[in-house]
């Protein structure tokens, strides 16, 4: 698995990958798609901004995980690396 507990929460190594759009076609929501096939939504109140430039790119992120009710997962980033060698 790769979701590993640590001090600052989890870590998770996936892509980024756009996952919802506005009426444009603008990117409004990302999500990371792990190494072990599960998604995480990035947290819609962090903003994406800073995120939009690792869409495509394999990063490896920490933060917290939030199961919802539904089944989805939300995850707050609180560290993000883009990993260049895999």
């Amino acid at each position: 698995m790769r979701r590993v507990k640590t001090t600052n929460g989890y870590a998770v190594i996936g892509m980024i990958i756009a996952d919802q759009w506005d009426m444009n076609g603008n990117v409004t929501g990302v999500a990371i798609y792990s190494d072990d096939e599960e998604v995480y939504r990035v947290d819609p109140t962090q903003g994406i901004e800073d995120l939009l430039n690792a869409i495509q790119k394999k990063v490896k992120v920490t933060g917290e995980i939030v199961p919802l009710s539904d089944g989805r997962k939300v995850i707050h980033i609180k560290h993000l690396q883009v990993v260049t060698n895999t």
